[in-house]
């Protein structure tokens, strides 16, 4: 099969285009490659030093930690002495007073949000007490008598 001499060099031209096509395509994915090997080096080194201060505030809170746990003890230990002296002294049964560090509730999971929140948790008494039977909200207040408007 012969093909026509024009076809033939349009053929040759289209594959010398395409072939500095794929070469332009192969240099972008090589630049494109590069960089993204860039930014996730960048980024390992990121969460490598955030894990890094992490650690190091962890081990601070339980060095505060035990330090305040100390501290309670001490005191504990300082209003007991008190409190025995001064039975010997008036001879009164006073209570021994105590402190202990109040436990911090743990963080929420990052997936919850804020369903356990409301906006009534500052006083109870702002919660609304239902509802009316025109549909609005009873915040403790008669029910109104005009009823809806439209």
């Amino acid at each position: 099969m012969f093909i026509n001499a024009a076809v033939y060099e349009r053929l040759l031209a289209d594959l010398e285009a395409l072939t500095e096509t794929l070469a332009e395509e192969r240099h972008r994915h090589d630049l494109l490659s590069e960089q993204a090997n860039h930014q996730l080096a960048m980024v390992r080194q990121d969460l490598g030093t955030e894990r890094g201060r992490r650690e190091i505030l962890s081990q601070q809170a339980a060095i505060q930690k035990s330090f305040l746990d100390f501290l309670c003890s001490r005191v504990n230990q300082l209003e007991t002495e008190r409190v025995l002296l001064l039975r010997q002294l008036t001879n009164l049964d006073l209570p021994t007073p105590t402190i202990r560090p109040i436990d911090t509730p743990p963080a929420a999971a990052p997936g919850d949000g804020f369903a356990d929140l409301s906006i009534f948790d500052d006083d109870a008494r702002h919660a609304p007490a239902g509802w009316h039977p025109d549909g609005t909200v009873n915040y403790g207040t008669p029910a109104p008598t005009g009823g809806m408007s439209s």
